[in-house]
C-alpha cells in the first residue's frame, strides 16, 4: 500500500511541472556619470570646478579647502542643480580633506571639465564616458540603472 501511494505522489509530482520563481535581491544602483578624482592633490585654497556638458549646458561649483567642520555642512555648492562635489575628509586634519567623487545626475557624452584653484586653471581634461547598462540583481528584475566612470586624473 505504502508503494502504490508513494508511486502515485510521484506520478503527480513528475507530471506537474513546478513553476520556477525568480528570486530578485535587492541591490540597488545609481544612474549618471561618476567623475573620479583619485589621485590627484587638493592643496588649500578657494576652487571653482566648471563643466560644459555636450557643448551646451554649463555648471559652476565653488568651494574652499580645508573643508568646513562636518556639522556646518557641504562646503561646496553649485549653480544648478545634478552635480554633487563629494567632499572627504571633514572629521580629519586639514591636510586630508579633499575633494572625492563628482556624480552628475544625467548622461553626457562629452563633457569639458575646468578645475581653478584661487583663480589660476589647474586641471583641464575632455572626458567622453561610455555608458554601460546593468541589472545588478540579475535579468528580468529591477533596478535597470545606466552609468559610466571616468577618471579626471591624469596619471
Amino acid at each position: 500500500m505504502r508503494r502504490i501511494m508513494f508511486m502515485a505522489l510521484c506520478a503527480i509530482f513528475l507530471s506537474s511541472p513546478a513553476k520556477a520563481q525568480q528570486a530578485c535581491t535587492e541591490i540597488g544602483c545609481v544612474d549618471g556619470l561618476t567623475i573620479s578624482t583619485e589621485g590627484m592633490d587638493w592643496p588649500a585654497g578657494y576652487y571653482k570646478l566648471k563643466f560644459l556638458l555636450n557643448n551646451k549646458a554649463s555648471v559652476e561649483c565653488h568651494g574652499t579647502l580645508p573643508l568646513k567642520p562636518c556639522p556646518e555642512g557641504p562646503s561646496f555648492s553649485c549653480n544648478k542643480q545634478g552635480i554633487t562635489i563629494g567632499e572627504s575628509g571633514c572629521a580629519l586634519p586639514k591636510k586630508a580633506h579633499a575633494i572625492s567623487d563628482i556624480r552628475i545626475n544625467a548622461f553626457p557624452q562629452k563633457i569639458v571639465a575646468t578645475i581653478m584653484r584661487n583663480g589660476s586653471t589647474v586641471h583641464l581634461r575632455t572626458l567622453r564616458p561610455v555608458y554601460q547598462t546593468t541589472q545588478p540583481n540579475g535579468p528580468n528584475c529591477q533596478p535597470i540603472c545606466k552609468s559610466a566612470t571616468v577618471s579626471l586624473s591624469s596619471k
